[in-house]
C-alpha cells in the first residue's frame, strides 16, 4: 500500500482513487457537484418527456397512447441506463468518465430535433397510435434518456466516502434527481413548450448536459481529452439550435402552442386550418363557402320557426361556421370556446373573426365551460374533436351530454360532428356517443356525410334534440333526409367513469391504414 489508509464498507475494500484525490473525497467531487448533476439531468430527462408527445403530436394525435407509450418508453430507457450506469461505475468510478457520460448524453439529446425531421411523415398518421408512438421514441428519445440515466447510479458510486455517510449521501444525490424531474416536468409542460416552442425546449434539454459535461471534462481531463470534450460539446449544441425545417410552400403560416401545432394551409382560393395532423376548417376565400361538407349540415340545428337568438360552439376550428352563420343571421349572439386560446386570435388574423358582431370568445375546456355558464342558447355546435386521433374522453360522456342539455333553450337543438364508421369496428367509437346521447335526449338522430360505403370512417352528423325534427317541411334540411342512419350499433354509453375512447380510436386508425 502506498501509506493511505483504505477504507472498507461491508468487509469490501475501497476503490482505489484513479485521480489522487485525498481520502474520504473519491474523484475528487464534493457532494454539491454530483447532487447539482443528479438534478439537472433529472431535469433534462422529464424535459424530454414532456416535449416528446408534443413532437409527435402532429403525426400520431395527442392521445392516451401518445402518453403513456411515451412515459413507458423512457422509464424504460431509464431501467436500462441505471444498470448500465451502475456496470460501468464499478469499472471507472473516476470523474472524467462521469461526466464523459452526462456530455454524451446531452449529446444525443440534441440529436433528437435532428431525427425527428428525418423519421417524422404525415404516414405516421395512418399507423396506430401505439404502435407508432413506440417506434418513433425508440429511435428519439430512448437514446439521450438511457445514457442521461447512467449518470445518476454513477454519482452514487462516487458519493462514497465513509460507511457511516454513504447512505445519507446517496440519499441526497437520489433526492436532487428527483427534484430535478419534478422540476423538468412542471417547467417544461407550464413554461419552456408552452411560451418558447418544441425547438427551443429540446436545445435547452440538450445544452444542460453538455455543459455540465464540458465543464467537468475541462476541469478534470488530461491532455488531448479537453480539445475532445471542446469540439463534441460544440457539435451537440449546434445540431439542438438547427432551426425547425421549413413548412410546405402552402403553408402560410405555423406556429406551435401548449395543444397544438397550428397551419394555416392555402390552396388556390381555400384557405385552411391544420391542427396537428387534421384540417379543421376552413373557407373559400372567395366565394365564403365553407371548405367541408360536415359543416354544411348546420341547417339540422336551427329551427325555421325561430331565428336563433344565441348560438354556442364548442370548438372554434377557424370560425369556419359561425362566421358563416353570422352572415346568415347578423343579429344573433355568438359564443365560441376553444381550449387554444390562439385558435381566436388565428382565426381573426387569417378567417376574419373579429367581424362577428356580438362575439363572446371563451379559452378554456368545453366542459369547464358549460358547468360555470349560466346562459341558454337555441343551438349548441360540437366540434372538439381533432380528427381521429384525439377526441377528448370527458366530451362524450353522458354526464356531459346532460350539462349541454341543461344550457339549452326547450326546443334547442344540439348537433355534433365525431369521425367513425356506420357499420363494423369503427362504429363503435360513435356507437357509444349515441347511445349516451339517447341517455340523455328523447330524440337522437345520425347522419351520415358519406353514403357508399358503410365501413369506411367519415363525418358523422349526431342531432340531439328534446323534441321532434320535421325536417322535410324545411326546404334547408331536406335534403338531408336521404343521409339519415338508422343506427343499430349497440355499443355501452360512454360514463365518465368508462369512456375507451383512445382504444377505440386507436383500433379504428388501426384497421383504416391496413
Amino acid at each position: 500500500m502506498s501509506g493511505r489508509r483504505r477504507q472498507t464498507i461491508r468487509g469490501e475494500a475501497a476503490p482505489p482513487d484513479a485521480e489522487g484525490a485525498a481520502p474520504g473525497a473519491p474523484a475528487g467531487l464534493p457532494l454539491w457537484a454530483l447532487a447539482g448533476t443528479a438534478f439537472f439531468t433529472g431535469f433534462s430527462v422529464l424535459l424530454i418527456e414532456i416535449a416528446g408527445p408534443r413532437l409527435l403530436a402532429p403525426y400520431l394525435g395527442d392521445s392516451l397512447y401518445t402518453w403513456s407509450t411515451t412515459i413507458a418508453v423512457v422509464l424504460g430507457a431509464m431501467a436500462l441506463g441505471y444498470i448500465a450506469g451502475g456496470w460501468l461505475s464499478d469499472r471507472r468510478p473516476d470523474a472524467r468518465t462521469f461526466f464523459a457520460v452526462v456530455l454524451a448524453g446531452g449529446f444525443l439529446a440534441a440529436l433528437v430535433p435532428g431525427l425527428a425531421r428525418a423519421a417524422l411523415s404525415d404516414d405516421l398518421s395512418k399507423m396506430s397510435p401505439s404502435a407508432g408512438t413506440l417506434r418513433m421514441c425508440l429511435i428519439l428519445f430512448a437514446p439521450a434518456c438511457l445514457v442521461l440515466a447512467m449518470s445518476w447510479p454513477f454519482a452514487v458510486r462516487l458519493v462514497f466516502e465513509s460507511g457511516e455517510t454513504l447512505g445519507r449521501r446517496a440519499g441526497i444525490v437520489g433526492s436532487a434527481s428527483t427534484l430535478g424531474s419534478i422540476a423538468g416536468a412542471v417547467s417544461g409542460g407550464w413554461w419552456l413548450v408552452p411560451s418558447y416552442g418544441l425547438r427551443v425546449s429540446f436545445w435547452i434539454a440538450a445544452a444542460i448536459p453538455v455543459l455540465i459535461g464540458l465543464a467537468g471534462l475541462v476541469l478534470r481531463a488530461k491532455g488531448g481529452m479537453r480539445p475532445m470534450a471542446g469540439v463534441l460539446a460544440a457539435a451537440a449544441l449546434g445540431l439542438a439550435a438547427v432551426p425547425e425545417a421549413a413548412p410546405a410552400s402552402d403553408v402560410i403560416h405555423r406556429e406551435h402552442t401548449f395543444y397544438h401545432r397550428i397551419d394555416i394551409v392555402e390552396e388556390g382560393p381555400m384557405r385552411y386550418l391544420k391542427l396537428n395532423s387534421t384540417y379543421e376548417g376552413g373557407r373559400d376565400t372567395e366565394t365564403g363557402e365553407l371548405a367541408f361538407d360536415y359543416l354544411k349540415y348546420w341547417p339540422l340545428m336551427l329551427d325555421p320557426a325561430r331565428p336563433p337568438e344565441k348560438l354556442l360552439f364548442l370548438g372554434a376550428g377557424a370560425y369556419s361556421l359561425p362566421g358563416y352563420l353570422y352572415e346568415r343571421n347578423p343579429e344573433a349572439e355568438f359564443t365560441v370556446v376553444d381550449i387554444d386560446p390562439r385558435l381566436h386570435d388565428i382565426a381573426a388574423l387569417y378567417f376574419d373573426a373579429d367581424n362577428i358582431d356580438h362575439l363572446v370568445k371563451v379559452s378554456g375546456d368545453a366542459r369547464r365551460f358549460l358547468m360555470n355558464d349560466t346562459n341558454r342558447y337555441d343551438a349548441i355546435f360540437g366540434d372538439t374533436y381533432h380528427g381521429i386521433n384525439r377526441v377528448p374522453p370527458h366530451l362524450t360522456t353522458v354526464e356531459y351530454f346532460r350539462l349541454v342539455r341543461e344550457r339549452l333553450n326547450p326546443p334547442g337543438r344540439f348537433l355534433v360532428n365525431i369521425i367513425g364508421a356506420r357499420e363494423g369496428e369503427g362504429a363503435r367509437l360513435p356507437g357509444g356517443v349515441v347511445s349516451a346521447l339517447r341517455e340523455v335526449f328523447p330524440v337522437v338522430r345520425v347522419f351520415a356525410t358519406r353514403t357508399y360505403d358503410s365501413k369506411l370512417p367519415q363525418n358523422l352528423m349526431i342531432l340531439a334534440s328534446n323534441g321532434p325534427v320535421d325536417m322535410e317541411a324545411d326546404s334547408r334540411t331536406a335534403p338531408f333526409v336521404r343521409k339519415e342512419v338508422e343506427w343499430k350499433v349497440q355499443e355501452p354509453a360512454f360514463t365518465d367513469d368508462h369512456a375507451p375512447v383512445d382504444y377505440l380510436s386507436a383500433r379504428l386508425i388501426k384497421a383504416w391504414g391496413r
